[in-house]
């Protein structure tokens, strides 16, 4: 009888430790199927970035007043405090409080600027600056900063000698 109960429980043992290899095979594959590919997820984020730049280029076209296909700093600022384009944005990940410093970063012609500019710009600005972006600005800063060292030389070696060609040139007129 010791003999039975040994193989039986040894048997339940062993069926159980089998069910439990075989149900954690199951969840395995199970799960990754269930994850998406790396090219889906990418399909994905890129067609939500286009809709968001469709639906941001119709609404800048309709605050656009005289069709002209520019966004005015006073278009602009309206649209921002009535909150139409301000909670679009928002949803964006853009939080702007102060309009019109927002407009003039993306303003270089001085007043207006062309609407697709303006929608590349916002969503490129949408979300937080990465260490690339800030790298980046790093870097553009230090190129900055050379190119202005250097003018600064030529500008100073340049003075100077417009001071000596005048000095030259009044001492020739005093010995005269």
């Amino acid at each position: 009888f010791f003999n039975a109960a040994v193989f039986i429980a040894y048997i339940g043992f062993v069926e159980i430790a089998v069910m439990n290899v075989l149900t954690g095979l199951f969840v395995e594959s199970a799960m990754k199927l269930a994850q998406p590919d790396q090219e889906s997820c990418a399909f994905e984020v890129r067609r939500t970035e286009n809709a968001q730049h469709r639906q941001l280029m119709k609404l800048c076209e309709e605050l656009d007043k005289n069709a002209c296909g520019t966004l005015t700093k006073q278009e602009f600022s309206k649209s921002m405090e009535n909150g139409t384009l301000k909670y679009f944005l928002a949803t964006l990940g853009l939080d702007i409080r102060d309009f019109g410093r927002f407009f003039e970063l993306l303003d270089f012609t001085g007043g207006e600027i062309e609407i697709g500019l303006f929608v590349d710009a916002c969503i490129k600005l949408k979300g937080a600056a990465t260490n690339v972006d800030l790298q980046s600005l790093a870097l553009k800063t230090v190129q900055l900063q050379r190119s202005q060292s250097r003018l600064e030389k030529n500008i100073m070696q340049r003075l100077e000698e417009l001071i000596h060609a005048i000095t030259t040139r009044k001492r020739f007129k005093e010995s005269l």
